[in-house]
């Protein structure tokens, strides 16, 4: 279980980057480049995500990342990144 903490409250996105903002005001910053569905998507279906208690959800992407993902670096069996936390 993930502790209250660290869920996600909050997501944002520039042309390069996907920032999610944890409960503890961590800022997880990810390439979009490691997501290429979302790097594909239009702003508008960008924004149309579903905070879960467990990650990030994009019904018309059909698309669900897992905050265990996030937090891990983990983007798929080829690629690994660590994300930056920012100071917020």
């Amino acid at each position: 279980m993930i502790p209250d903490r660290d869920r996600p409250i909050a997501v944002d996105f520039t042309d390069v980057d996907l920032y999610v903002t944890l409960a503890n005001q961590r800022r997880l910053t990810l390439p979009l480049a490691d997501y290429p569905v979302l790097a594909q998507a239009t702003a508008e279906q960008r924004m149309n995500l579903q905070l879960t208690l467990n990650g990030l959800y994009w019904p018309e992407l059909d698309l669900d990342i897992s905050l265990m993902t996030l937090l891990s670096g983990t983007v798929s069996h080829t690629r690994r990144h660590k994300p930056r936390f920012c100071e917020g």
